[in-house]
């Protein structure tokens, strides 16, 4: 009887190291976007974007997706950046971007690079 309780334990051991119990790449979640723009910045046609985000996963690379949309939703154009954050770490990021004439809104994703 011991045998099979040892046995049990020894499966849910190998189950969860080997990575179905947790997660194993980065998990990036978005807290909260700023967008700033100047008058200089207007005459430009630039805009800095911030972006606070923090990884709920294991430390890797993160790849931030600023999707510029018209005032239907359509994508215009969008940018990728690649950085890299730590397990747990939480870190503001500023971007300056270049808009699209028409561009009414803007969307930020963060997927695991």
């Amino acid at each position: 009887m011991q045998r099979r309780t040892y046995l049990a334990g020894a499966v849910v051991a190998a189950v969860t190291l080997s990575g179905c119990g947790g997660l194993i790449r980065p998990d990036p979640q978005i807290v909260d976007t700023e967008f700033e723009q100047s008058i200089e910045d207007a005459f430009d046609g630039t805009a800095q974007i911030t972006v606070e985000l923090v990884n709920d996963g294991r430390s890797g690379d993160i790849e931030l997706t600023i999707a510029f949309e018209d005032e239907t939703g359509a994508e215009l154009t969008s940018e990728s950046h690649e950085i890299q954050l730590d397990s747990d770490e939480e870190r503001e990021e500023t971007f300056t971007v270049e808009l699209p004439a028409e561009m009414d809104t803007y969307r930020v994703d963060a997927d695991p690079a």
